[in-house]
């Protein structure tokens, strides 16, 4: 999991970091790629809005959206 890596800078500090995502597919979530883009853009504002650091469907957003973590 991403976040119980550690990332290494240039000066040796170690940091920890998170990852957030929202998955849309063609055609189930859209047709165009704008749709795509706005539909997959959703899934991560939920993803964001409710914990961070997880993975949302769009296309399982309308009933009660998994969430990966």
């Amino acid at each position: 999991m991403v976040e119980q890596t550690e990332f290494k800078l240039d000066d040796g500090q170690g940091i920890h970091r998170t990852c957030s995502a929202g998955v849309a597919a063609v055609p189930l979530d859209a047709n165009d790629a704008e749709s795509l883009v706005k539909a997959a853009d959703s899934a991560l504002y939920y993803a964001k809005e409710h914990g961070r650091n997880r993975v949302v469907l769009t296309q399982e957003l309308a009933d009660s959206p998994p969430v990966i973590e």
